[in-house]
């Protein structure tokens, strides 16, 4: 084929050259390099893998990898969408605190909470929330927040970038001594920008070292076997706040056995609900008991302070302390009581009949032993003493005696010998009151028995036993329920005598008293029959008088009377103006108007309760000396 004809082949359309051997192709070669040059070396040859299948292991960790990468992906959409591009730390946010690491309980203390923003951007809707230890809810305050609150959150806005801040919070804090309180400081934010809230946070730690509310047993420091013992447990507050619900607990010595308290006890013999305690305020808790016989080892009271769980026993103890006292058995040995009842209050006008025992101790006879009694209190009408089984009153002095002469047993005092004296004495009535300051009379009656000559082979030791009895004079209050229609304070008006269907009115008048003691939470209750109106006229109107129209109940709080009124203060007094329309059914009758009238108090000093009560009041009206029998009667 020539040259020309290939030409045309080359270009005609279709055509094909079958008769053109294949072109050969080139073969790829793997060859290894070294990192760098060490002269001539002979090429190593890497034969070709052999192509085939992926295998299952290969597939799934490919196909792991490719959800990987769509996880990642997504996430870096999430993140940009909600942070806007930009990385917040909290790191540039400062938190700190200022504020005391111990505290006493019930103290007022503050913390200063600073905060700073470092970063570039602005801190929107930033919130501080302050959370107090958790023993601190039932007494914190904050100024313009309620009493009570745990957790504090206070709004800041916005925090511009560079810019700081601080805040002041307020508390007091309730623990036991020694107890570690621990708070959290948190500052919520969203950086501009963001959608996004962070929290930056601190915790702290504040120590209780004592109490400003305080306790104390009080009692001899010295007690004998068989006597008869008076506690007393003080409780005072040095804060300048109210403190809530407490109750004071004691434990008492196995040598101690319980008589009585004032006031009662709320659960068993040793726990009191003392309420609340006001700022500065002192409680006394009065306790009487017996020493045990034959128990003579030093003995110790714990009384403590604070809130009682009586669900389940347990306390939140603010304040305790203990008071240890000594038994002894006296080798001569006296106690003093009351005959006809273990209280430790008497009553003006009582009668009171006092015991005195005596006891040997001693393994030897005693001769010529001598009693005596010393009478002090100036409830005590010492006209009417009258010692018995041969006593003696010695008025000049005071003091009951009994000696050997009078009283043979005194003669000789055989070991183990024992036997009681009497003697009687009258509580005056009215009290002694001429001052403010006469009030909270109390009396004391001190025992002592001896012997001119101590017993062979006790000489210089003291044989002689002492005892002591304390009792509280109860004050005497009047209580007086008046009615009148003529009287200058209402001008009262209506028939007289009262007519059916025709209203008369009345006036009321309650009118109390009070000896020696502060009355406390008195209150007064009478009640109108359905056909009396309660006409709304108090008189003074700053009085609290309540009527209830449901039952028909007239209710007076008079608040505290004070020791002496009606005697060197004006009596208390309230009037209250009724109004009676009479029926067919009273005609000829004198219908009561008011009924009896009981007053209800707490004598402050003694603990006990007082109760009096009054007449009716019906239209004769006894106490008005302007109305005559016959205008009470009524008339058709």
């Amino acid at each position: 084929m020539g040259i020309s004809d290939l030409k045309k082949r080359m270009y005609k359309q279709g055509e094909t050259f079958p008769e053109r051997q294949p072109k050969s192709g080139f073969s790829q070669h793997d060859v290894e390099v070294e990192p760098f040059w060490e002269g001539e070396k002979e090429p190593v040859t890497i034969r070709p893998k052999r192509r085939g299948n992926m295998s299952p292991q290969t597939r799934f960790w490919l196909l792991l990898a490719m959800i990987a990468a769509v996880v990642v992906f997504a996430g870096a959409v999430i993140f940009f969408f909600i942070f806007g591009g930009s990385i917040h730390s909290t790191r540039l946010v400062g938190l700190s605190l200022a504020g005391p690491k111990e505290v006493a309980s019930g103290e007022a203390s503050s913390w200063e909470v600073v905060y700073r923003n470092a970063d570039s951007v602005a801190l929107n809707s930033a919130e501080i929330v302050f959370e107090f230890p958790p023993r601190s809810q039932q007494v914190l305050y904050e100024a313009g927040g309620k009493r009570g609150l745990f957790r504090v959150r206070r709004v800041l806005g916005d925090i511009a970038a560079g810019a700081e801040g601080r805040e002041e919070f307020k508390g007091v804090l309730f623990g036991e001594i020694d107890d570690v309180l621990k708070g959290k400081v948190v500052l919520e934010y969203r950086p501009e920008g963001s959608s996004a809230r962070f929290a930056k946070e601190i915790e702290y730690t504040v120590r209780i070292t004592h109490s400003q509310l305080g306790v104390s047993v009080e009692a001899p420091n010295e007690l004998q076997e068989g006597q008869e013992v008076e506690l007393a447990i003080n409780v005072v507050s040095t804060s300048d706040i109210l403190f809530q619900n407490l109750t004071v607990g004691i434990d008492y010595p196995e040598a101690f056995e319980f008589i009585s308290a004032q006031p009662q006890p709320f659960e068993g013999d040793s726990i009191w609900k003392i309420g609340d305690i006001n700022p500065g305020e002192a409680r006394t808790i009065s306790i009487k008991g017996k020493v045990k016989e034959n128990i003579y080892e030093n003995q110790t009271f714990r009384a403590r302070l604070g809130i009682y769980d009586s669900a389940d026993s347990s306390w939140i103890v603010f304040s305790d302390s203990k008071k240890t006292v000594a038994v002894r058995t006296p080798f001569l040995f006296t106690a003093v009581g009351l005959t006809k009842n273990k209280s430790n209050v008497v009553f003006p006008g009582q009668e009171v009949d006092v015991s005195i025992f005596w006891k040997n101790n001693l393994p030897v006879s005693v001769n010529n032993a001598a009693l005596e009694i010393h009478l002090d209190g100036k409830a005590l009408d010492l006209k009417t003493v009258s010692p018995k089984n041969g006593g003696t009153f010695d008025g000049t002095t005071n003091t009951i005696h009994w000696l050997a002469g009078r009283y043979p047993q005194f003669a000789l005092l055989q070991p183990g010998a024992s036997d009681r004296v009497n003697f009687t004495v009258v509580i005056k009535q009215p009290l002694p009151v001429t001052t403010a300051l006469d009030k909270d009379f109390a009396i004391e009656f001190s025992s002592r028995i001896s012997t001119g000559k101590t017993p062979q082979g006790f000489e210089g030791v003291d044989v002689s036993g002492v005892a002591t009895l304390k009792l509280k004079v109860a004050t005497d209050a009047g209580f007086t329920q008046r009615g009148y229609y003529f009287d200058d304070r209402v001008q009262n008006y209506g028939p007289l005598p009262p007519k059916v269907g025709e209203e008369t009115t009345y006036l009321i008048v309650w009118s109390i008293t009070n000896e020696s003691n502060d009355l406390r939470n008195v209150e007064v209750n009478a009640s109108l029959p359905t056909y009396v109106r309660w006409k709304g006229v108090v008189v003074p109107g700053n009085e609290q008088v309540v009527f209830d129209n449901e039952t028909g109940l007239v209710t007076w709080h008079p608040g505290i009377i004070e020791a002496g009124t009606g005697i060197v203060s004006p009596t208390r007094e309230v009037a209250f103006q009724v109004g009676f329309v009479p029926s067919v059914a009273h005609v000829r009758d004198f219908p009561e108007i008011v009924s009896r009238a009981v007053m209800t108090a707490q004598d402050a000093f003694t603990g006990t309760r007082l109760e009096k009560t009054t007449k009716i009041i019906d239209t004769l009206m006894k106490d008005d000396p302007n109305i005559k029998a016959s205008q009470g009667e009524v008339k058709e």
